[in-house]
Parts: C-alpha cells; structure tokens; sequence
C-alpha cells in the first residue's frame, strides 16, 4: 500500500495523488496546524478523490482553509473547480493572469485537447469552472496564509507566463511547482516541461536566478518530492537540458523534421540519459506522465515560431 501522505516535519506532509495509478508523479503538499490546513496544488479531477481520502488525517474539508496552484494546467489545478464547489468558504491562490482561467475554462481545455486529444477525459476527468467569488488573485511578494505558515508568493514564468512559486521562509523551502523542473526523489535526472502555449527561455532563465538567489535549503517539486542537496547542481541540470532540448527542436524544424520525429529525437536522448542515472522502467512511465515529450515538443515547437517580442498570455 502507498503512502498517502508523508509528514516532511511538524505542520507540513506531502500528499502523493497517485496520478494514473503510479506513485511519485503528482503530489500536493499540506500545511497543517491547529487552526486547519490549507493545500499547495491539488492536482487533476482524475485524482480529487484520493486527495480527499489523504486529507482526512488533517480533518477533512471541513477544516480546508485554503488552496493554492503555481499555474492553472490541468495536472496542478484541474480538480480546484470541483473543490471548491465541495468547499464554498474555501479559496484559491492563483496569480492574477491564470485566475480568469480557473473561472473560464474553455481556452485552457481547448488548449490541452490540442496536446491530448481522446485521452483528456482519461488523464483529467471532468474540469469545471470554478466560483469567481472563490478565486483569489496574486501577485509577486504577496504571503499567504497556511496552516499556520507564511507563504510568499515568487513571480517565476518561464514554464507558464502566470507561474508563481512559493517560499516558506521558516523551513527555507520552496516550493516551485514546475519552475525547477521534473525530478523523482531517487535519481539526479532534471527534466524541463515546456507545454505550449507560452514556454519563455529567457523568463525562465531568469527565475532560476530568482530562485538560487532565495538560497532555499530544500526545493520541494510537485512532481515530485523533496531535494535537499546538490540545489545548485539541480538548477544547473534544468537549464542544460532545456537549452539542449530546445536546441534540438529548433535544429529539426529548419531541416523540416516532422513533429513524431521530434518526439522520437528527444525520447532517445531523455530516456538515455535517465538510465545512465539508474532509471528502470517504471521511472520512464513516471517521469513520461509528469513531463510528456509530445508536450514538451509542441511547447517548443510554438516558441520558435512565435514571432519575436510575442509573448501570449495564457
């Protein structure tokens, strides 16, 4: 039986979602303390019910105070809709440019069909607008309150234009949604998901160095887990591999490489590289759930051809 929380320390666990019936893809974190509790990510409608079954250690909805998303794509935010329907005096954490998507979902599902196509339903489930009067936008430096613990909210796109991490100055622990990338607990093997619309190099660059200049002790990843040591190692990887990757696409569209292609290029070198670090096969299906490499190469594919200075907004 897995775990369906783990406590990290006093007030805080980790809630493993279980996404698609594997562990270690897709987790939410609970700040805990004797006034309730409240969520960092909460993960696809697919998996709302074992994030309901996992919080009944802290008391259930009824003591749900609060949520927070980094950004509002499906595997982070597509269950907040029917939450919050749960929990009408609960609201959510989002920044200000993803907000109207939570309330207005129709551009965002129409944006996933175009990457999943027949397999939405199976990988999200049903995603429902959620209460605008229940959304509550942010912005960089702003705290929130969870459980007891101040979080301050870390403007950091990049891997979406209205991404935010979240700094917890008392653990200085930070959680980076996807802004640090894709790493299992097990292996050093950092992967950047860069899913169209509005994947930004530059950007994200740039919140890498807003992160390593926070000087976090631990990053912790919704997909997913806890690191703690080699932080800067980590950071190094991601940004090798996202220049690397974006690189190989660019290199591929100009010798007019078809699209399966690309996906196929990029697969032999990441799944290389993640079996030179030790991974079997159950860590290939892991990390290919949490970061698709069609994903990552119709993101990349769309930002080569955006034209410069375009930078759409959600």
């Amino acid at each position: 039986m897995i775990a369906q929380s783990t406590q990290l320390d006093e007030g805080l666990a980790l809630l493993d979602l279980e996404f698609q019936g594997l562990p270690e893809v897709i987790g939410s974190f609970a700040f805990h303390g004797t006034d309730g509790f409240g969520l960092v990510e909460i993960g696809p409608t697919t998996t709302l019910d074992r994030l309901l079954t996992s919080i009944e250690a802290f008391g259930g909805l009824d003591r749900l105070t609060a949520v927070v998303v980094t950004h509002v794509h499906l595997d982070h935010a597509g269950g907040v809709g029917k939450l919050l329907r749960m929990a009408p005096s609960v609201r959510c954490f989002v920044h200000r440019v993803g907000a109207p998507h939570l309330v207005e979902p129709s551009k965002l599902l129409a944006s996933a069909k175009r990457i999943y196509g027949d397999d939405m339903e199976r990988l999200w489930g049903e995603v429902v607008p959620a209460p605008e009067s229940q959304v509550a936008p942010v912005e960089d430096g702003d705290r929130i309150e969870l459980g007891g613990t101040s979080l301050r909210v870390v403007y950091t796109p990049g891997h979406a234009s209205h991404h935010i991490a979240l700094y917890d100055e008392e653990r200085s622990a930070l959680l980076t949604g996807d802004a640090a990338g894709v790493r299992l607990d097990r292996f050093f093997h950092v992967r950047p998901p860069t899913p169209p619309p509005d994947v930004d190099l530059d950007e994200w660059k740039r919140s890498v160095q807003k992160m390593l200049d926070l000087e976090p002790d631990r990053l912790l990843l919704t997909h997913f887990g806890v690191q703690e040591r080699d932080l800067p190692e980590h950071f190094e990887q991601l940004l090798d591999r996202l220049k690397r990757w974006a690189g190989m696409v660019r290199e591929g569209m100009i010798e007019g490489v078809d699209r399966n292609s690309l996906v196929d290029r990029m697969r032999a070198e990441g799944d290389e590289a993640l079996r030179a670090a030790g991974g079997s096969d159950v860590a290939l299906r892991q990390y290919e759930l949490a970061n698709p490499y069609g994903m990552s190469v119709d993101g990349l594919i769309r930002y080569w051809e955006r034209p410069p200075g375009g930078t759409p907004k959600a």
